[in-house]
Protein backbone atom coordinates (compact mmCIF):
# COMPACT_ATOMS: atom_id res chain seq x y z
CA UNK A 1 0.00 0.00 0.00
CA UNK A 2 3.08 2.21 0.82
CA UNK A 3 4.54 1.64 -2.83
CA UNK A 4 1.67 2.78 -4.71
CA UNK A 5 0.88 5.78 -2.64
CA UNK A 6 4.46 6.86 -3.01
CA UNK A 7 4.08 5.74 -6.67
CA UNK A 8 1.07 7.92 -7.24
CA UNK A 9 3.04 10.94 -5.24
CA UNK A 10 5.87 10.43 -7.90
CA UNK A 11 3.61 10.12 -11.00
CA UNK A 12 1.69 13.70 -9.71
CA UNK A 13 5.26 15.49 -8.72
CA UNK A 14 6.94 14.28 -11.97
CA UNK A 15 3.90 15.33 -14.09
CA UNK A 16 3.79 18.89 -12.63
CA UNK A 17 7.83 19.34 -13.02
CA UNK A 18 8.64 22.01 -15.73
CA UNK A 19 12.28 22.20 -17.16
CA UNK A 20 14.12 24.95 -14.99
CA UNK A 21 15.69 27.91 -17.10
CA UNK A 22 19.34 27.82 -16.95
CA UNK A 23 21.35 31.16 -18.08
CA UNK A 24 25.30 32.00 -18.14
CA UNK A 25 25.43 35.28 -16.49
CA UNK A 26 29.91 35.37 -17.46
CA UNK A 27 33.19 34.53 -16.79
CA UNK A 28 35.14 34.62 -14.12
CA UNK A 29 38.01 32.61 -12.29
CA UNK A 30 38.26 29.07 -11.70
CA UNK A 31 36.13 28.37 -8.59
CA UNK A 32 38.99 26.00 -7.29
CA UNK A 33 41.34 28.59 -7.18
CA UNK A 34 43.62 27.58 -10.31
CA UNK A 35 45.06 30.40 -12.12
CA UNK A 36 43.64 31.78 -15.78
CA UNK A 37 46.65 30.90 -17.40
CA UNK A 38 49.47 28.27 -16.76
CA UNK A 39 52.39 27.45 -19.05
CA UNK A 40 53.05 23.48 -19.58
CA UNK A 41 56.31 22.55 -19.42
CA UNK A 42 59.28 24.09 -18.32
CA UNK A 43 60.45 24.69 -22.62
CA UNK A 44 56.97 26.88 -23.60
CA UNK A 45 58.40 27.86 -26.58
CA UNK A 46 59.04 24.67 -27.46
CA UNK A 47 56.24 22.51 -26.55
CA UNK A 48 53.82 25.01 -26.62
CA UNK A 49 51.35 23.56 -24.46
CA UNK A 50 49.38 25.42 -22.10
CA UNK A 51 45.99 25.52 -20.32
CA UNK A 52 43.12 28.34 -19.45
CA UNK A 53 41.24 27.77 -16.52
CA UNK A 54 37.96 29.91 -15.89
CA UNK A 55 34.54 29.49 -14.35
CA UNK A 56 31.89 30.43 -16.16
CA UNK A 57 29.03 31.27 -13.40
CA UNK A 58 25.23 30.04 -13.81
CA UNK A 59 21.91 31.14 -12.86
CA UNK A 60 19.01 28.37 -12.35
CA UNK A 61 15.37 29.21 -12.00
CA UNK A 62 13.62 26.26 -10.50
CA UNK A 63 9.98 27.42 -11.25
CA UNK A 64 8.87 23.93 -9.43
CA UNK A 65 7.88 22.69 -5.53
CA UNK A 66 10.60 20.23 -5.57
CA UNK A 67 13.83 20.75 -4.66
CA UNK A 68 16.33 19.66 -7.01
CA UNK A 69 20.30 18.51 -7.64
CA UNK A 70 22.14 19.00 -10.36
CA UNK A 71 23.68 15.57 -10.49
CA UNK A 72 25.95 16.24 -12.96
CA UNK A 73 27.12 18.99 -15.07
CA UNK A 74 29.92 17.85 -17.76
CA UNK A 75 31.07 19.90 -20.58
CA UNK A 76 33.03 19.84 -23.82
CA UNK A 77 34.41 23.43 -25.87
CA UNK A 78 35.53 23.73 -29.03
CA UNK A 79 37.87 26.51 -29.97
CA UNK A 80 36.35 27.94 -33.74
CA UNK A 81 39.29 26.67 -35.98
CA UNK A 82 39.13 23.71 -34.60
CA UNK A 83 35.08 22.33 -34.40
CA UNK A 84 35.68 19.07 -33.95
CA UNK A 85 38.36 18.73 -31.86
CA UNK A 86 37.64 18.76 -28.01
CA UNK A 87 39.85 21.14 -26.22
CA UNK A 88 38.15 22.25 -22.93
CA UNK A 89 36.46 20.40 -20.60
CA UNK A 90 34.56 20.32 -17.34
CA UNK A 91 32.64 18.85 -14.73
CA UNK A 92 30.43 19.43 -11.30
CA UNK A 93 28.42 17.38 -9.46
CA UNK A 94 25.84 17.75 -6.80
CA UNK A 95 23.80 21.30 -7.49
CA UNK A 96 21.50 21.62 -4.67
CA UNK A 97 18.88 23.62 -6.61
CA UNK A 98 16.68 26.10 -4.52
CA UNK A 99 12.46 25.66 -5.19
CA UNK A 100 10.25 28.35 -6.56
CA UNK A 101 13.97 30.52 -7.06
CA UNK A 102 17.14 30.95 -8.23
CA UNK A 103 20.87 28.87 -7.89
CA UNK A 104 23.97 31.03 -8.56
CA UNK A 105 27.14 28.62 -9.63
CA UNK A 106 30.51 28.80 -11.05
CA UNK A 107 31.33 25.89 -13.19
CA UNK A 108 35.04 24.93 -13.76
CA UNK A 109 36.17 24.90 -17.30
CA UNK A 110 39.71 24.25 -18.61
CA UNK A 111 40.96 24.84 -22.27
CA UNK A 112 44.22 22.85 -22.95
CA UNK A 113 46.49 23.96 -25.83
CA UNK A 114 48.70 21.13 -27.37
CA UNK A 115 50.81 21.69 -30.61
CA UNK A 116 50.09 18.20 -31.60
CA UNK A 117 46.42 19.04 -32.08
CA UNK A 118 47.28 22.01 -34.05
CA UNK A 119 49.90 20.41 -36.45
CA UNK A 120 49.38 24.01 -39.14
CA UNK A 121 49.01 26.03 -35.74
CA UNK A 122 45.81 27.35 -36.91
CA UNK A 123 44.45 28.03 -33.56
CA UNK A 124 47.55 29.13 -31.87
CA UNK A 125 48.22 32.00 -34.28
CA UNK A 126 43.97 32.75 -34.11
CA UNK A 127 44.78 32.70 -30.25
CA UNK A 128 47.59 34.86 -30.64
CA UNK A 129 46.09 37.15 -33.14
CA UNK A 130 43.00 38.23 -30.78
CA UNK A 131 45.41 38.31 -27.41
CA UNK A 132 47.50 40.48 -29.46
CA UNK A 133 44.76 43.18 -30.46
CA UNK A 134 42.84 42.61 -27.44
CA UNK A 135 39.70 40.78 -28.86
CA UNK A 136 37.93 37.85 -26.58
CA UNK A 137 38.61 34.41 -27.30
CA UNK A 138 35.80 32.17 -28.16
CA UNK A 139 34.95 29.22 -27.40
CA UNK A 140 31.61 26.51 -28.43
CA UNK A 141 30.63 24.83 -25.14
CA UNK A 142 28.36 21.86 -25.23
CA UNK A 143 27.19 21.53 -21.84
CA UNK A 144 25.06 18.23 -20.69
CA UNK A 145 23.42 18.71 -17.35
CA UNK A 146 21.53 15.73 -15.00
CA UNK A 147 19.14 16.52 -12.68
CA UNK A 148 18.21 14.09 -10.00
CA UNK A 149 14.59 14.62 -9.19
CA UNK A 150 13.26 12.46 -6.12
CA UNK A 151 16.37 9.92 -7.05
CA UNK A 152 15.46 9.96 -10.39
CA UNK A 153 18.22 10.74 -13.11
CA UNK A 154 16.76 13.04 -16.01
CA UNK A 155 19.17 15.05 -18.59
CA UNK A 156 18.26 17.78 -19.80
CA UNK A 157 19.33 18.32 -23.17
CA UNK A 158 22.36 19.77 -24.38
CA UNK A 159 22.80 23.18 -23.73
CA UNK A 160 24.93 24.92 -26.77
CA UNK A 161 26.62 28.15 -25.78
CA UNK A 162 28.99 29.84 -27.14
CA UNK A 163 31.87 31.86 -24.49
CA UNK A 164 33.74 34.99 -24.72
CA UNK A 165 36.37 35.90 -22.35
CA UNK A 166 39.09 38.24 -22.16
CA UNK A 167 42.50 36.67 -23.00
CA UNK A 168 44.04 35.68 -20.10
CA UNK A 169 47.74 34.90 -21.24
CA UNK A 170 50.18 37.65 -20.40
CA UNK A 171 51.54 39.66 -23.18
CA UNK A 172 54.82 38.77 -22.58
CA UNK A 173 53.87 34.82 -22.34
CA UNK A 174 51.82 34.81 -25.30
CA UNK A 175 53.63 32.16 -27.90
CA UNK A 176 56.21 33.32 -30.48
CA UNK A 177 57.62 30.30 -31.84
CA UNK A 178 55.52 29.68 -34.78
CA UNK A 179 54.80 33.15 -35.98
CA UNK A 180 56.27 33.74 -39.09
CA UNK A 181 54.44 31.83 -41.74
Amino acid sequence: MIIIILAIVAGVLASMFKVPTIEMNGVTDDPTGLPRFQRQGAQFNENLAFTINLGLQFGINNPNVETLTLASVDAIAFYPTAQTTPIADGSIKDIYINRFGFTNFTFPIHLHYNNTADPNYTMLRDIHQRCSNGQDLIVNADINPVVSLIGIHIPIPTIHHTVNFACPIPAGELPQAVLPL
